[in-house]
C-alpha cells in the first residue's frame, strides 16, 4: 500500500470515528435534555400544587379560578414545551460563540480591546429583552384570564344551566 493511501485511510477512519462519536453524544444530549426537561416540569407542577393546596382562603377569594388556571397551565405547558428549543439553541449559539471569540482573541489579542463594548451592549440589549418578554407574557395571561374565568364558571352552574335550557345563551357568551 502507498503511503498516501495509507495516510487518506487514516485519515478516513479518524473522520468516521469522529462523526460517530458526534451522532452518538447528540443521540444522549438529546434524551438527557427531554429527561431534565420532564423532570423540571414535573417538580414544577408538584410545587406549585403544594403552594396552592397550602394557600390561605383569602388568595382564592381575591383572584379568580380562571387566573389561577391559566397561571398553573401556561406555566407548566411553557416549561414543557415551549422552553426546550431556546435552551438549546442558546447553549450552541453560546459555544459557538465562545470558540469564534476564543481563536479571534488567540490569532489577535488586540480584539480583546473591541470586545468589552461589544459585550456590553449584549448584555443590555439581553436584559431589556428579557424585561419586554415578561411583560408580554404578563399581558397574555391577563388577556386570557376572562375565558378560563367564564368557563370556571360555566362549569360550576351546569347543572343550572341545563334546567333552565339556557345553553345557546352560554355558547354566544363564549364566542363573544
Amino acid at each position: 500500500m502507498k503511503r498516501e493511501q495509507q495516510t487518506d485511510k487514516n485519515n478516513l477512519t479518524i473522520f468516521s470515528v469522529l462523526a460517530s462519536a458526534y451522532i452518538v453524544m447528540t443521540f444522549i444530549s438529546s434524551i438527557l435534555f427531554q429527561w431534565i426537561s420532564l423532570s423540571s416540569s414535573q417538580n414544577l407542577h408538584s410545587s406549585m400544587a403544594n403552594a396552592l393546596v397550602k394557600s390561605p382562603l383569602t388568595y382564592f377569594e381575591t383572584n379568580p379560578a380562571g387566573r389561577v388556571f391559566n397561571r398553573f397551565c401556561s406555566d407548566v405547558a411553557h416549561l414543557g414545551s415551549e422552553v426546550q428549543v431556546p435552551i438549546i439553541d442558546s447553549l450552541i449559539v453560546g459555544l459557538e460563540l465562545l470558540g469564534s471569540l476564543f481563536l479571534i482573541v488567540f490569532s489577535n489579542p488586540v480584539m480583546l480591546l473591541a470586545l468589552f463594548p461589544y459585550l456590553t451592549l449584549c448584555v443590555w440589549l439581553w436584559y431589556y429583552h428579557l424585561n419586554s418578554a415578561r411583560e408580554l407574557k404578563r399581558l397574555e395571561c391577563i388577556n386570557k384570564t376572562p375565558l378560563y374565568e367564564q368557563i370556571a364558571e360555566t362549569l360550576r352552574g351546569i347543572a343550572t344551566i341545563r334546567t333552565h335550557k339556557n345553553q345557546n345563551q352560554q355558547l354566544e357568551k363564549f364566542y363573544r
